[in-house]
């Protein structure tokens, strides 16, 4: 396992808890995505606990020769966020730094001794650790929660639309409803709440049903 950490702190009680764990062995630590990377290329590791702050960085310096084992998520965000390149497809699970350790724990041993490449194989699907990626529920429909996500990632009404199949006044319609649903204002206060849904925040004044 390579354990990759901007959070000093944290990353001291992760190594120091990580020492008795059975079928786990440490064989590298980086504070920097691209000491990250040459850690994977160099040891080859089977697991990677990533900083949830390392994964933009670490994908912009990734390059299709290096091999991604299976992956693990740790961040100070209430849920792992949407990003389409982040999610139960690419990593095997997400979870909160503050979360007890033997959450962490149970984790990382399930995937250790999983048999699988990488996360997102068919068989991922039933593993208890895919469910660290569910997100709190909002208050919203299953369509306005599509549309909510798709503008946290930067798409305008008319990219919306067609990736639904839907009208631009029915994406409009949506907005609004959002904007009424979660307390917002204005279209650049509905932008602003999507990107933090987006990167894993909650909403402040939203009630959401837990994970």
């Amino acid at each position: 396992m390579v354990v990759a950490s901007t959070n000093p702190i944290w990353l001291t009680g992760f190594l120091h808890l990580v020492e008795g764990l059975r079928g786990v062995e440490l064989v590298g630590v980086s504070e920097t995505a691209r000491d990250a990377l040459g850690a994977l290329e160099e040891m080859q590791p089977d697991m990677l606990v990533l900083d949830l702050r390392l994964v933009e960085p670490l994908r912009a310096l990734h390059r299709p020769r290096y091999r991604v084992p299976r992956v693990v998520i740790v961040g100070d965000r209430a849920h792992s966020g949407t990003r389409p390149s982040f999610g139960r497809e690419c990593t095997c699970g997400y979870f909160n730094e503050r979360v007890a350790w033997p959450e962490i724990s149970d984790g990382l041993t399930h995937v250790a001794r999983c048999t699988e490449e990488r996360a997102g194989a068919e068989r991922c699907q039933a593993c208890p650790v895919a469910r660290s990626h569910r997100r709190p529920r909002l208050p919203l429909s299953d369509r306005e929660t599509e549309v909510f996500e798709r503008l946290g990632w930067g798409e305008g009404p008319s990219a919306i639309a067609r990736s639904l199949g839907l009208q631009v006044k029915t994406v409009d319609s949506h907005r609004e409803a959002l904007k009424h649903k979660l307390g917002l204002r204005s279209a650049l206060e509905l932008r602003d709440a999507a990107a933090a849904w987006r990167d894993g925040h909650l909403l402040p004044g939203v009630v959401v049903d837990p994970a």
